[in-house]
């Protein structure tokens, strides 16, 4: 999905949620919660309720070598609108 305002986004305009950490952290995080609000999205607006098909997945991003050296599967979710 593509971003619209520059908030939940990576640096190529992606929709995203992000937090840094250090590798000693990584437990750490991953009892932590990344948020994002579902306006973020950026899904249409209709007349009518809507149900929309989305996937997420989680990846590890490492900045010093520009590589993402882990990746989970996509996960399936719906959002209504």
């Amino acid at each position: 999905m593509t971003d619209s305002n520059g908030l939940y986004c990576t640096v190529d305009g992606k929709v995203a949620a992000s937090k840094r950490f250090l590798p000693g952290q990584a437990l750490v995080i991953a009892e932590d919660d990344l948020f994002m609000p579902y306006e973020e999205l950026h899904l249409p607006a209709t007349n009518a309720p809507k149900r929309y098909k989305c996937k997420l997945h989680v990846s590890i991003y490492d900045r010093t070598t520009a590589v993402h050296p882990r990746r989970s599967d996509d996960v399936a979710f719906r959002v209504s609108r």
